[in-house]
């Protein structure tokens, strides 16, 4: 499920204990920015070939009753990852539509 930046920033206010997810290369947060506390799980390797390892990964660190969120670039990875992921423990799982371009101005990241 797509959520806005400002459902984004209700979401975590309301649920301090959820779980963001950054699906983006190492490169892509250091030129950037990052979100304080998101986790750093990139869906594709260097090569653009998908991380085998991705949904373990995330499983790894989901927490029960407590929402999941996965964050990008521009919202289409992010999107992937929601495909990808089916944890029913969780309270739901997002993607930040638009990504980290469209939470500029509306949180602390950059």
């Amino acid at each position: 499920m797509e959520i806005s930046a400002e459902e984004f920033v209700d979401l975590v206010r309301r649920y301090p204990d959820a779980v963001v997810v950054d699906v983006r290369f190492d490169y892509e947060r250091e030129e950037n920015g990052s979100l304080p506390g998101a986790r750093q799980i990139p869906i594709y390797m260097p090569d653009w070939e998908p991380n085998p390892d991705f949904v373990g990964q995330v499983s790894q660190v989901a927490r029960a009753g407590q929402p999941l969120v996965f964050v990008c670039r521009s919202g289409h990875r992010s999107c992937e990852a929601c495909d990808l992921v089916n944890l029913p423990q969780v309270q739901g799982v997002y993607s930040l539509r638009e990504g980290m371009a469209g939470l500029q101005g509306k949180t602390g990241a950059g």
